[in-house]
């Protein structure tokens, strides 16, 4: 699957992506598909990101002469 595929699945039918995604969506995925994934693509997982320090400023200099 290309990159192009990867941000489109969001926007994409229910059926085009249990297609895409070589899903069954009764079965789910088997033990074997679940590892072999996990091993291509990795842990499904979303990392927050971290607010640049000179903003985190700005914003508390900001609130103090607020208040």
């Amino acid at each position: 699957m290309s990159k192009q595929e990867k941000t489109d699945l969001e926007k994409d039918d229910i059926q085009d992506v249990v297609k895409k995604l070589k899903v069954d969506p009764q079965k789910g995925l088997t033990s074997q598909e679940v590892q072999a994934r996990l091993q291509k693509y990795g842990p499904n997982a979303i990392t927050a990101k971290q607010e640049p320090m000179g903003l985190k400023f700005l914003k508390t200099l900001l609130v103090q002469l607020l208040i």
